[in-house]
């Protein structure tokens, strides 16, 4: 993989992570730093985990991990029923992007690879480290709370 694309998938991931451009570029210079120094393998899988294991020492470090329950866990097709509902969503990007500023971080993390960069749940447990059926459940619940952000904004709007 081309370097230059590697970094630039790497920046989306963070920023997706952050939701600050800042800080976002701040991870990506140290997991490099950090894949370099070791002559780590020079691959998305191991970018993201690397990104994500800084931002998550970041976060660790500042006493603010949030806390979110996934005990439940659903199918992959449950996900696919309300897609089309969740696409029609998805055409005001700028409303998109306001309401997943308002995610935690981690909601923010599965939405991004499960929709942008189109990974499967399976392979999205793997890169974070948890199960298929935590994974499915995060995507899940998550969607909810983004639909219901952006209707709650939509119906304020329309008032």
């Amino acid at each position: 993989m081309e370097i230059e694309k590697l970094l630039q998938q790497g920046y989306r991931y963070a920023l997706s992570l952050t939701h600050n451009p800042a800080f976002a570029e701040d991870l990506l210079h140290d997991a490099w730093v950090s894949i370099l120094s070791i002559s780590a393998p020079q691959n998305t899988g191991y970018l993201y985990k690397t990104i994500r294991n800084k931002f998550l020492n970041h976060r660790k470090h500042e006493k603010v991990v949030p806390f979110v329950n996934l005990d439940e866990a659903f199918s992959e097709s449950e996900l696919i029923d309300s897609e089309a509902h969740f696409s029609q969503v998805l055409a005001d990007q700028q409303l998109v992007d306001r309401k997943m500023s308002e995610l935690k971080s981690l909601e923010r993390e599965v939405i991004y690879l499960y929709y942008y960069e189109e990974y499967t749940t399976a392979e999205i447990a793997e890169l974070m480290g948890h199960s298929k059926g935590v994974v499915c459940s995060l995507i899940y619940r998550t969607r909810i709370k983004l639909k219901q952000l952006i209707e709650s904004e939509m119906s304020q709007v329309a008032l």
